[in-house]
């Protein structure tokens, strides 16, 4: 793996273009590279390849800026008030289903956070990420409409990125491909360097319009000296980068936490910071991370023990007097996925299955033997036996509480297994074939009922090196309060 960082990390520059490159940012679920890196593909870039990758690339994010100046125009018609700068800055997501379904905002990444910080008489503003609008107007006021009830301070892209800054988001787009060429490598320079040019440029086209709106976002809140820390949500995507670049490289005073507060997957390539990434300005000042398993070196010290905000359960399970019996799929987030768990599964007699919260239970038909349910996870935790899932943190939420759990590898990617190495063949494996399901699961099952003080063993190691308790104390000490 060292190898693939190695690659990529020596091909970075300190220009935004580099910054914001999809293939060096190498997200597995974006990027075809990682993959076929691995799997020790051979390609050759040509001159078709990059007018076609680049056209589509004008296409969609042109629409895209288009929609973005609308939405701007509406927000000002709408939005009256001017953005409110606290001392602490919150960047965070607002997914816009959900706020209109419930008539309000609660962000669910935080969670936790804002009682100690009001506590502590310390006041934020949101920086909100929108995601889930779409091209629909309506839904957009309607959204505004409900925030402006909020007795909450926001601030919004649409107040930060002046209509002088999309005149040069334009030029940048059009720039893109273009500056993408100039990080073309040599292959006698570069080990699989073919490789890594077919991507650069077939990657053009998966290049998102947040990567320019949300460096102007950043460069904007550099100009608000008050600021002394941002609290950001990190999975140190494009979003993430971009906006870091453009704070830091605009002398932005205050100090970013990056934010990891969740579990990860050796495969999440793109989740790594190195150190030439803050010394490229890209990276938080901190990357904050879900538990100690997930520190890395650094000469800058970047990585630093956070707070499992959103895992407090963990530390709450407490087992019942009930028997564990259930065989539960836990859904990942892509259908494919979830369709691959089924056909697998079809053997077993009976299972129950919870559905990933962004999926709709009607848009799927399940066999007899598989029965919906739905509620909170460690409830269903209760009365679970063996959980099924792939692609999913769940897994490493299962083992720390005891649960025994069967990882089904991709079909389509790499498969991005939470778990290490430690329990392997005790309380967790691997299986690829519809024959492996059952043979594991019986595997599994007479384990727990032979050693069941191993299986707390390691689900103690679980807990205590993936998760952080979110206690008063921890939370004021992961984010310096």
């Amino acid at each position: 793996m060292d190898t693939i960082f190695n690659l990529i990390n020596s091909v970075k520059r300190k220009n935004l273009y580099s910054v914001i490159n999809t293939t060096l940012i190498a997200n597995p679920y974006v990027t075809d590279f990682p993959k076929e890196y691995f799997e020790g593909k051979k390609r050759d870039w040509t001159i078709f390849q990059f007018l076609k990758s680049a056209s589509i690339f004008y296409l969609k994010t042109y629409i895209k800026l288009s929609i973005f100046t609308i939405q701007k125009m509406l927000f000002s018609m709408v939005w009256r008030k001017r953005p409110e700068i606290e001392n602490t800055i919150i960047d965070t997501f607002l997914l816009s289903n959900r706020v209109l379904e419930h008539g309000k905002y609660e962000d669910s990444y935080f969670q936790g956070l804002y009682a100690v910080l009001e506590k502590r008489n310390i006041r934020y503003s949101y920086l909100l990420r929108i995601f889930g609008l779409k091209c629909n107007p309506l839904k957009f006021i309607k959204l505004l409409q409900v925030l402006k009830r909020e007795k909450k301070s926001f601030i919004f892209e649409y107040q930060l990125v002046s209509y002088f800054d999309i005149l040069k988001i334009y030029f940048h787009i059009f720039l893109y491909p273009f500056q993408t060429l100039t990080l073309l490598q040599k292959d006698k320079l570069l080990e699989k360097g073919n490789l890594f040019n077919f991507h650069l440029i077939e990657d053009i086209s998966k290049q998102d319009l947040l990567a320019w709106t949300r460096y102007f976002v950043g460069r904007k809140l550099a100009q608000f000296p008050n600021i002394e820390k941002i609290i950001s949500w990190s999975e140190f995507q494009v979003i993430e980068r971009s906006f870091n670049f453009g704070y830091r490289t605009n002398g932005g005073s205050g100090k970013i936490f990056g934010s990891q507060l969740y579990i990860s997957y050796p495969t999440y390539f793109n989740s790594f910071v190195f150190d030439i990434d803050y010394l490229h300005c890209s990276s938080p000042h901190r990357v904050l991370v879900n538990g100690k398993y997930y520190i890395r070196k650094s000469e800058n010290n970047l990585y630093k023990l956070g707070v499992s905000l959103r895992y407090r359960e963990v530390f709450q399970f407490r087992k019942d007097n009930r028997e564990r019996k259930d065989i539960l799929i836990l859904a990942p987030y892509f259908r494919d996925e979830v369709e691959n768990i089924v056909s697998l599964c079809e053997d077993i007699p009976t299972l129950k299955i919870k559905l990933h919260p962004t999926q709709q239970p009607n848009s799927f038909q399940f066999p007899k033997n598989i029965s919906l349910v739905s509620g909170n996870l460690y409830d269903l935790f209760q009365t679970t036996t063996i959980v099924i899932t792939t692609e999913s943190g769940t897994a490493v939420e299962a083992v720390a509480v005891g649960v025994s759990v069967v990882i089904v590898a991709s079909k389509t990617n790499l498969t991005s297994n939470p778990l290490i190495d430690y329990g392997k063949g005790e309380i967790w494996e691997t299986v690829s074939e519809k024959d492996e399901v059952m043979e594991m699961v019986e595997k599994l099952s007479k384990f727990r009922e032979e050693n069941p003080e191993r299986i707390l063993e390691i689900a103690e190691y679980y807990k205590n090196n993936f998760f952080i308790e979110p206690t008063e104390e921890n939370i004021i000490r992961a984010f310096e309060l």
